[in-house]
């Protein structure tokens, strides 16, 4: 159980800013099969490793904080459970045409067979609640902060909350995103003074969830 006795004012802010992608399901199907659940995993893996013990995690600094570049480096214990806090957050967009949540709404106007919508704020505001009440039983303190929108930037989440380290997970881009676009992460480095850590993949690996409280 996380230690209350620290006042959040007096805490170091931390936001974990997630990928929408990450966390929305792409149908109602998938949220009720099971599918869904990978997602979930692979966020909680990405809290859990902040405050590992043991082998390190790799992660990308940010240029802001490192004149030499963004070369890969070294950290563990990340999260110091006695002063810190835990902004779990997301920023949900509008989807382009080729998302398949996109696509199985387009199908199921086409051909009269209305799918049920997704509240795809409440579910990530769910999801994200059930893995701050998993941190605070393992002496986290967290909270939640969901917005929508294609014009809210993640940059709000560190300006608002005074963050004095932004954490995500480096995205895997294809040839040509990498190619014709910067990732928002990218985004992150250039437009804030804020250290920002990018995780990569390669380091959530399935022996974290151990580390949460009921996961």
């Amino acid at each position: 159980m996380a230690d209350q006795s620290v006042p959040l004012s007096l805490r170091r802010k931390i936001v974990i800013i997630y990928n929408s992608d990450d966390l929305v399901p792409a149908s109602v199907e998938e949220r009720e099969q099971g599918g869904y659940d990978a997602k979930i995993r692979n966020a909680q893996k990405v809290a859990a490793c902040l405050g590992r013990k043991g082998p390190v995690i790799e992660f990308k600094m940010s240029h802001a904080y490192n004149k030499e570049g963004k070369i890969n480096r070294t950290a563990q214990n990340i999260i110091k459970k006695e002063s810190d806090h835990l902004f779990l957050t997301c920023v949900i967009t509008e989807k382009k045409a080729f998302d398949p949540a996109v696509v199985s709404e387009m199908l199921s106007n086409i051909l009269g067979d209305e799918e049920p919508r997704i509240d795809k704020k409440a579910i990530v505001e769910e999801e994200l609640a059930k893995l701050a009440k998993k941190l605070y039983d393992s002496g986290v303190s967290a909270s939640v902060d969901v917005r929508v929108g294609n014009s809210v930037e993640p940059s709000v989440f560190i300006e608002e909350h005074n963050a004095q380290l932004a954490i995500c997970q480096y995205p895997e881009l294809g040839f040509l995103e990498r190619t014709f676009s910067s990732s928002w992460v990218e985004s992150l480095y250039k437009n804030t003074n804020c250290p920002v850590l990018a995780l990569k993949s390669t380091t959530l690996t399935d022996d974290l969830l151990s580390q949460l409280s009921g996961a």
